[in-house]
């Protein structure tokens, strides 16, 4: 491509607006395809969701272990509007005093680190409120 760019601007004798071009043509196409390779090479993560309730009072504990003793690289809280579960629905409106909405605390990182956050996890949450699933991320961990 850039040879042919190259020989029509010599015939046509604009070498000097043509050839930036083809050059921009080229690093171009280089950082598309550095920038696709990094994107070919992934680490394979899993992914944890806990679904727990406000008033449950574990926001804390949990964050804490996950953040101090596994140290996980990033965790996300999620407060739901309305939810329903083995304990029936749960909501709020601008009239109630009680919140006690449905939370989700998602998290991901190496097998090993979830391995361990789970082991903790299992022993004061029931299992059917964790649901972890293997994904993949283009940073190295």
């Amino acid at each position: 491509m850039f040879e042919m760019m190259w020989n029509q601007s010599k015939k046509s004798g604009i070498k000097a607006k043509i050839a930036p071009l083809a050059y921009n043509y080229i690093v171009n196409s280089k950082t598309r395809l550095i920038h696709m390779e990094k994107m070919i090479k992934s680490v394979d993560v899993i992914i944890v969701r806990i679904y727990i309730l406000e008033s449950s009072n574990l926001i804390k504990k949990i964050f804490d272990h996950l953040e101090k003793t596994v140290k996980i690289r990033g965790i996300s809280l999620f407060r739901g509007l309305k939810g329903f579960g083995e304990t029936g629905e749960h909501s709020s409106s601008v009239f109630d005093v009680r919140w006690d909405l449905p939370i989700i605390i998602e998290f991901f990182d190496s097998e090993e680190k979830v391995k361990i956050a789970l082991e903790y996890l299992n022993t004061f949450i029931k299992a059917e409120h964790i649901v972890f699933w293997k994904a993949q991320t283009n940073t190295e961990l």
